[in-house]
């Protein structure tokens, strides 16, 4: 009864709980990737995109690195951030799942930033967990955790299938959050590793 107080928008099925996390939050990955790269390269760092690690062994009190185009580096620390691409260069076993993130332009505006928090839906009905995000000006973010066909990071299938990714997603968010699905605005494909 307290959530459905605080939030009267929101669809509960009859005894689902709930539990709000004043201290909880959001962030913005890219903001701070882009931070991280900054404290990083003012502390020495080269920083090296779109390459290929082909090689890299420990030599002495630092590491040697071969890349794709060929060029040998050396370093006396060594960050790998290969993401999915863990399994590949190191031999770690991961799981790969595709995961489609999806954003939606709702139509009431319960559902901003400020007025929403993030949340985790768990029905019996949903092929997984609901998760998602209150609108910041692009839209409410959603997807489904950890749901989604097991693959590779080099044969992850990048297309949106509207009816198959999107339809099971928007049917979702409008149970729970009415009005949320209103409007498509974008979607990607992610790899969960």
């Amino acid at each position: 009864e307290q959530l459905r107080t605080r939030y009267p928008t929101l669809r509960f099925l009859s005894g689902e709980i709930g539990v709000f996390e004043p201290d909880g939050g959001v962030l913005v990955p890219e903001r701070a990737v882009e931070a991280q790269l900054r404290v990083a390269t003012r502390a020495g760092a080269h920083l090296r995109f779109g390459t290929v690690v082909r090689q890299w062994e420990p030599v002495g009190d630092g590491f040697e690195v071969l890349l794709d185009d060929g060029a040998p580096i050396s370093a006396r620390t060594l960050v790998l951030a290969v993401g999915p691409w863990f399994a590949e260069a190191l031999g770690v076993p991961l799981r790969i799942q595709r995961n489609v993130q999806a954003w939606f332009r709702p139509a009431p505006t319960a559902y901003s930033a400020g007025r929403f928090p993030p949340f985790l839906l768990e029905r019996d009905h949903f092929p997984a967990p609901l998760y998602g995000f209150p609108d910041f000006g692009d839209g409410v973010k959603a997807a489904f955790h950890a749901h989604g066909a097991i693959t590779t990071p080099n044969e992850l299938e990048r297309a949106i299938d509207p009816a198959r990714d999107l339809a099971p997603l928007a049917a979702a968010l409008e149970e729970w959050m009415p009005g949320t699905a209103a409007s498509f605005h974008s979607a990607k494909v992610c790899p969960y590793t």
